[in-house]
């Protein structure tokens, strides 16, 4: 089940406005409906957790020029650049962006997903969980 966006079973989604409203608008997005936030004051009333995934959907959506619901390749460099930059020095060069493009199952010349874009998240989250937990010397089978 989604975090409720109102405490009501209602998902979260992402900023299209920065206007400040009093209330949560209702859209509906990949078949469900959606609160939408409307200002960073409705924001406060979220966990950090619940932003933080408001903030995944509203930085790849930003990204698209066009407002599609994917990236073209270009974009996609421009968001990891400007969000995810110690990322693009490790993926420098047109072949470490080909493995990591097929590593989130985007093909040949497909666009990039926001479902692309949450596999790349999966990897790197599941990546940082394993130095903390090795950092902490914790034997955690969470993820197994």
């Amino acid at each position: 089940m989604l975090p409720a966006g109102d405490r009501s079973n209602t998902p979260l989604t992402h900023n299209y406005s920065r206007q400040p409203h009093t209330h949560t608008q209702t859209d509906t997005h990949a078949g469900a409906k959606v609160a939408t936030f409307r200002s960073t004051v409705d924001m406060q009333k979220y966990s950090d957790l619940e932003n933080a995934i408001n903030t995944l959907v509203s930085q790849f959506h930003s990204a698209s020029a066009d407002k599609s619901p994917s990236l073209k390749t270009d974009e996609f460099k421009g968001l990891l650049s400007s969000q995810m930059p110690n990322m693009v020095k490790a993926i420098d060069t047109e072949q470490g962006m080909g493995e990591v493009l097929q590593e989130m199952g985007v093909g040949d010349g497909e666009s990039i997903s926001f479902k692309h874009f949450w596999n790349l998240i999966q990897l790197i989250a599941t990546k940082q969980h394993g130095l903390l937990s090795d950092q902490r010397g914790a034997s955690c089978s969470c993820l197994q």
